[in-house]
Order: C-alpha cells, then structure tokens, then sequence
C-alpha cells in the first residue's frame, strides 16, 4: 500500500511540472511580427445593367432618364408596352414583362442573377405562391421562368434568386441574358378590393453579377446568395 501511494504522489507532481514548463516554454518563445499590407490595385470594374423592352420600351442602348424611376415610366414613342397595359389591366390580360441583364465591365466575365420579388396591394411582400393564388404568375412560353436560369434561393420565403446558367463575357451576342419570364398573366378569377375595383400588386425585379474569372460556379452561387441578402 505505501509504495503505491508514493507512485500516486510521484505522477502527480511530474504532471504539474509538466504544465508549468509548457506554460513557461509557450511565454518565452511567443513572438508577433510588425504587420505588412500589400496593396492591389486594378482599374476593372465590374457593372451590369437590367432591362424590360416589353416593358417599357427601354433597351440597353437607351439611358433611363435621372428623373424617373427605372421600370416606371414608357419611353417616348413606345406602344403597346406592357407598362401601358398593367397600368389599366384587366383580368386574364397577358402583360408584356421581360427582364434581362447585361455585363457592362470593361474586360470582365461575369456569373450573374435576378431576384424576384412580389408585393400585394398594401405593398406588403409575399411570397410566390400566395401571389399567384390572389393576382398573377410570370411565364416564359411552357414554363413559369426561362429553363437557362436556375433557382438558387427562395430567401425568407418572400423572394427567390435565379442564376443564369453561363456566364456573361464582353462579347457582342454573349454579354445579354435571355429574359428571365416574358410576360405576367392576371388571374382570370381576381377579386376586386373593397371599393369595388381590381387591386393593385406589384413585381420587382433586381439583377446581381459577382467575375467568373477563377470562380466555379459553386462559389459564385453563394456569393450571389449573399450579395441578394443584402
């Protein structure tokens, strides 16, 4: 039995001596070096730009003027725009509505997406399905949205983020998108609102681009993801 205790007491004190030597090693041989910032310039920039010619009849060669909102008012000498017909809809009208981006940078590839967003007549956001239950849908000839855009996040459920599937270069004919939905069909059964006429609702569209230029498409998914959040 004593020689047993004494072992006890003997790995208990070499413990101890074990930790404070580490702790006294760890102090004396910690250093931090003085901090050096390396700088990086570029004179690239990376823009983009989102369109509705159906819509308004503003195309990327046009510059929306600095006195109006883009998206909420024709171009002079337009016709039949969707914007003249959403402003005095009927129910079962198929309105013209067709958003598309365009890389603007100079020299930069781009992976880039639209979000989507619904409002309701006390401009409260809602999600899709509620939208489309009491107003409307967007369709792109079969389908609800363009099959070369992907869906990659339905955030807080009350707007939803498409990726175009390619990226955009500067080129000619390769810089556009394809239009994300080509038009928005009102519901035929709408209900008028408590002063007897058709209610009022709303979509909103906003274009992001994050450079492809050594980033996968995975990567680029969830910095698009994030810059929408914002």
């Amino acid at each position: 039995m004593g020689m047993k205790k004494t072992i006890h007491k003997v790995a208990i004190a070499t413990i101890m001596i074990i930790a404070l030597s580490a702790g006294m090693t760890f102090a004396l041989l910690s250093h931090v070096t003085e901090s050096v910032t390396n700088v990086f310039a570029s004179d690239k920039n990376l823009s983009l730009e989102l369109r509705e010619p159906q819509w308004d009849g503003y195309t990327f060669d046009d510059t929306y003027p600095t006195d109006i909102l883009p998206g909420t008012s024709v171009k002079p000498g337009t016709e039949n725009s969707g914007l003249q017909m959403a402003e005095n809809y009927l129910p079962g009208n198929v309105i013209s509505k067709d958003p598309m981006v365009k890389n603007t940078s100079d020299g930069l590839s781009e992976w880039v997406a639209i979000k989507v967003q619904y409002f309701d007549e006390n401009g409260k956001a809602i999600g899709k399905t509620d939208f489309q239950k009491k107003y409307a849908k967007t369709a792109y000839q079969n389908d609800e949205v363009n099959p070369n855009f992907v869906k990659i996040s339905d955030h807080a459920a009350i707007e939803e983020l498409y990726m175009y599937t390619r990226t955009l270069d500067t080129t000619a004919g390769k810089n556009i998108t394809e239009p994300l939905f080509s038009s928005v069909i009102v519901n035929k059964d709408l209900t008028p609102n408590s002063k007897n006429m058709w209610p009022t609702f709303s979509i909103k569209v906003t274009g992001y681009a994050v450079q492809s230029d050594g980033v996968s498409e995975d990567a680029a998914r969830q910095a698009l993801i994030e810059l929408a959040k914002g």
